[in-house]
């Protein structure tokens, strides 16, 4: 499923791509998937809705979603309130969360970040 080229993973590569840093967008919701939602100020959700309950999407509104909860009522939300996830971009290529690149990525940044002493 996901191609690496030879010496994808190797800690040199990782580390150009730490220093230029990595893109992070919102991912697109898919047809027919149910998405968590939360509260995000200055949206309020609409009555009948609660933080983590599951919606569809059904539509899209300059920037809002029409969604459809599971006893099949419609509300629109921001759409930053439906939790869609995120991909990240690697070298010019939009990855999904759970590809090996982007996690030995976050691997490598939390490693550099415990590496760093503490000043004052």
């Amino acid at each position: 499923m996901h191609r690496l080229g030879r010496g994808a993973l190797h800690p040199a590569n990782i580390f150009r791509a730490s220093a230029r840093g990595m893109q992070v967008k919102v991912n697109k919701p898919k047809p027919g998937e149910w998405y968590p939602i939360r509260f995000c100020k200055p949206y309020p959700l609409p009555v009948g809705l609660h933080p983590d309950d599951l919606v569809t999407v059904t539509g899209f509104e300059h920037g809002y979603y029409r969604v459809r909860n599971k006893a099949d009522c419609e509300f629109t939300l921001f759409m930053l309130s439906v939790q869609t996830g995120y991909v990240y971009e690697l070298d010019g290529e939009w990855l999904e969360p759970d590809d090996p690149r982007i996690l030995t990525f976050h691997k490598n940044k939390a490693d550099q970040a415990d590496s760093i002493p503490d000043r004052l």
